[in-house]
């Protein structure tokens, strides 16, 4: 990424080196300097050197996972759009002045050698060249912005407007589970159940059994990523940095933002009305009639992972934690998953 935006840099700031370059070659004609190779080098050194200079800021927005912070975007339009053409406009401005105001001096002393048609003649010749002139920056001006402008505004808008604010604060275990989602570890939620429903509050699925050759069950532990965002609203999927199940809030769950462990990393866009038909049809209760009792009771072992979305089944044994849910009375299951296009 650095690299690129060196050398895209360097594009604007080649036509800026040119109008430079012009410019002491027709303001100063009378230096030395502005006459020689020496000058081309200079300039080309110094455009090299400056845009390494207005390369090193984006090293600063670059965050973890290749990453970019939303104002490298508005950065990048500035300093290769606004700025040159700006610089660009301006210095061409000063080259067609001065060109104009020499073209006025001349006409006088042609005058005076010449009649009234050499006088004709030359000033002709000379309004000519600077239409010519004025045309010329024009084309190359409008090249320049109708080239570059669109692409990089809308890089800038999208990061502002478009981008996902969501992703930008979960990063860490979106990747973690869309791995999961893909296969990309040899295993992944399709065909796996949202075994565990709790009424108006949330529906968890995801479990994936998968073990090691020698036998041991593979469990995950993300790096500990916080954001703040909450699960104020239904629609969430969240995750325990330490499971492969998630869960998908029904309602406000304050009590999932006590732990710091459970992270929202998403949001159901489309089809949250499936999720309410589930909800409305409840879970399964048990020969009684009574809804077999699930305990909100934490525990670390082989197969339950230390997280509130993990919960053991307890029987009548033991009180209820106040939240009592069970498997939903429909048979759910993740059909498919992968990598929408």
């Amino acid at each position: 990424m650095i690299f690129s935006t060196c050398i895209t840099l360097q594009v604007p700031f080649s036509f800026i080196t040119a109008s430079i370059y012009r410019f002491c070659s027709v303001v100063y004609y009378n230096k030395n300097l502005f006459k020689t190779k020496q000058w081309v080098f200079i300039c080309i050194v110094c455009q090299w050197i400056f845009g390494l200079l207005m390369t090193l800021p984006v090293l600063l927005g670059i965050q973890p996972y290749c990453v970019t912070s939303q104002w490298v975007e508005i950065y990048k339009l500035i300093f290769i759009v606004i700025v040159p053409s700006i610089v660009f406009l301006i210095l061409n401005i000063f080259i067609y002045a001065t060109v104009r105001s020499s073209s006025h001096r001349i006409q006088p002393s042609s005058l005076s050698v010449m009649g009234n048609t050499s006088r004709n003649v030359q000033q002709e010749r000379m309004s000519r060249r600077d239409i010519h002139l004025l045309r010329h920056m024009i084309i190359m001006f409008l090249i320049f912005i109708g080239g570059w402008t669109p692409l990089y505004a809308l890089f800038a808008i999208q990061s502002q407007v478009l981008a996902n604010p969501m992703l930008s604060k979960c990063f860490t275990i979106w990747s973690y589970f869309r791995t999961i989602i893909s296969c990309k570890r040899g295993y992944g939620f399709q065909n796996s159940k949202f075994d565990y429903l709790v009424v108006d509050k949330y529906l968890q699925g995801g479990e994936v059994m998968a073990f090691a050759r020698d036998g041991t069950r593979i469990r995950h532990t993300i790096k500990k990523e916080i954001n703040d965002l909450t699960h104020n609203r239904e629609g969430l999927i969240s995750m325990n940095i330490k499971t492969m199940r998630f869960g998908i809030t029904l309602g406000p769950m304050p009590i999932f933002d006590n732990n710091k462990t459970q992270v929202i990393f998403g949001e159901i866009e489309t089809r949250m009305k499936i999720i309410q038909v589930i909800n409305a049809r409840g879970i399964h209760h048990d020969g009684t009639g009574v809804r077999r009792a699930i305990e909100a009771y934490v525990v670390d072992d082989d197969f339950h992972a230390d997280a509130p979305l993990d919960l053991v089944s307890i029987g009548d044994t033991r009180p209820s934690a106040g939240d009592v849910g069970g498997q939903p009375i429909d048979n759910v299951v993740i059909y498919t998953c992968g990598q929408r296009n």
